[in-house]
């Protein structure tokens, strides 16, 4: 496996990597909901049909996201509080 560290002194863009910052969109998000089978066994996680595939998203783990043209997918809550800003929490109703 290789690994691709900075050595001291450089700068990613003195690789040819550009700056950019993520448009500031709103998006919605929820709670993983996760699966009946028609045999009624529980399954502990949420079956998401992607542009890329099936994914799975896992309760405690993951919300999932309707992208900006209405896609959903799967996103670690970790990786979504680091990226987003909450403004309305999940299941709270809008005032305006």
């Amino acid at each position: 496996m290789t690994v691709n560290l900075l050595k001291d002194g450089e700068k990613i863009t003195d690789f040819g990597w550009g700056t950019a910052r993520k448009k500031p969109i709103e998006i919605h998000y929820r709670e993983v909901i996760p699966d009946t089978h028609d045999n009624g066994v529980d399954v502990p996680a949420e079956t998401i049909f992607t542009r890329e595939g099936v994914i799975m998203g896992f309760p405690d783990e993951d919300f999932i996201i309707s992208g900006v043209d209405g896609e959903l997918y799967p996103i670690k809550k970790d990786i979504f509080y680091r990226t987003y800003d909450v403004m309305i929490l999940c299941g709270e109703e809008s005032n305006d």
